[in-house]
């Protein structure tokens, strides 16, 4: 997937994966908007393409999530108050983790599309 576009049975003959590994990741990346399907007018084949906003938009999604995983170990602390200091310290690690996510990566995502300048 390193071309701009390639047939899926190039995919093949790379030898990456199986054809069913690399069909059943399709079936996934396709739909998602991950993938786009490509034809050529008298070609029978799919060409397939990265479509890189989307993985910029899953980027952004999923640094939505980080200040819900800061809660939930807040909560597990708080559940778990007289756990052992190891169990404790390792919620406090993931929490500390998830809060610096949290305030980070929005930060990280702006300056990507900030430093791409518009390029898409």
């Amino acid at each position: 997937m390193f071309l701009n576009r390639i047939a899926k049975y190039r995919l093949f003959e790379i030898k990456w994966a199986s054809k069913g590994s690399i069909s059943t990741a399709l079936r996934f990346l396709v739909p998602s908007g991950w993938v786009a399907r490509l034809s050529r007018t008298g070609d029978r084949r799919s060409y397939f393409r990265l479509q890189s906003e989307a993985w910029l938009d899953l980027a952004k999604r999923q640094a939505e999530i980080y200040s819900a995983f800061a809660a939930l170990m807040s909560g597990g602390m708080r559940l778990l108050h007289d756990a052992t200091a190891e169990r404790m310290e390792r919620l406090r690690a993931l929490q500390e983790l998830f809060d610096w996510l949290d305030q980070e990566m929005p930060k990280l995502l702006e300056r990507w599309e900030r430093e791409r300048g518009g390029r898409r």
